[in-house]
């Protein structure tokens, strides 16, 4: 009798974790695309976003020629409350041959960060993640660079 209760347990045990594999794996079942040209991109408003940008040196070129900030809201986070938004400027403005300036912008409430500022064409969220944040890549000129967060920011 208790040689059967602890196959039960031992039965149970294995059937949670198979259960946990499999929720973790269907979190982020593919690789997952964002581009400078995505067509979804819409103008940024959010006053902190902004304000965070603005007063970081990678983007004076850019305020500079007045450009237009875009982006969207993505799943970078595998916290629930920490947004995280894809950023560039619109129109290519500053930029040229499907190579353009990106940021990635988090938020966690009133905490807004820049996470990754840099340039490229895409990118791509892995299914592996380190410290929280899914590891990314940016892709230029058909190379890509592997980033991984260090706890501040991707490097």
């Amino acid at each position: 009798m208790f040689v059967a209760k602890s196959i039960r347990d031992d039965f149970k045990k294995i059937l949670i974790l198979m259960f946990l594999f499999i929720a973790f794996n269907c979190r982020a079942e593919k690789n997952v695309i964002y581009t400078i040209e995505d067509d979804d991109l819409t103008e940024i408003k959010d006053v902190n976003i902004l304000l965070i940008l603005s007063r970081d040196a990678s983007y004076k070129s850019f305020l500079d020629l007045k450009c237009t900030l875009v982006g969207k809201k993505i799943l970078l986070s595998i916290r629930p409350d920490v947004q995280t938004y894809f950023l560039t400027t619109a129109d290519s403005c500053g930029w040229g041959a499907s190579l353009g300036p990106i940021w990635i912008i988090s938020k966690e409430k009133n905490d807004t960060n820049i996470l990754f500022r840099g340039g490229g064409y895409a990118l791509i969220r892995l299914r592996a993640f380190t410290k929280n944040m899914y590891d990314i890549e940016i892709s230029i000129d058909n190379k890509y660079k592997l980033y991984k967060f260090n706890g501040n920011n991707y490097d």
